[in-house]
C-alpha cells in the first residue's frame, strides 16, 4: 500500500494558510512523537494518507510547536482534526482508530465533492 506525503506545520501563518484557507479538505494531526499512542495514529495515517489523494495532510510535533495548539481545549494527545473550508468537519482524540480515521477521510471526500 502506497502511503502519503504528511508535512509539519511550524508556524500560526503556515497553519492559517495551509489549514484556514485551503480551497482543499485538510486533515491536522497533533502529536507528540515519543508518545506510543500518537505514534500508532501517526503511522495509521500515513497509510490511509496514500489512498485519499486529495487530501492534504499535516501534523504538528506539540513540544516544538505549543503556540500552534494552544487553542486545543483537549490536552490528551493524539488530536486528529478533519478541515473542510477552514471549518473543523470532524475531530478525534486519544485512541483513534483506523476506522474512525477512515472515516473522517471519507467524510471530508463527500463534503469536498
Amino acid at each position: 500500500m502506497a502511503t502519503g506525503s504528511i508535512a509539519e506545520l511550524m508556524t500560526d501563518d503556515e497553519y492559517k494558510r495551509k489549514v484556514e484557507h485551503s480551497a482543499e479538505p485538510v486533515v491536522v494531526t497533533f502529536l507528540s512523537p515519543l508518545d506510543d499512542k500518537c505514534k500508532a495514529v501517526a503511522s495509521k495515517i500515513e497509510e490511509l494518507s496514500g489512498e485519499f489523494t486529495t487530501i492534504k495532510f499535516y501534523q504538528v510535533d506539540v513540544r516544538k510547536h505549543a503556540m500552534l495548539s494552544r487553542a486545543l481545549s483537549n490536552t490528551e494527545l493524539p488530536i486528529v482534526v478533519f478541515v473542510e473550508n477552514g471549518k473543523d468537519v470532524l475531530t478525534l482524540t486519544s485512541d483513534v482508530s483506523r476506522s474512525r480515521i477512515r472515516e473522517g477521510l471519507q467524510i471530508l471526500q463527500t463534503v469536498s465533492c
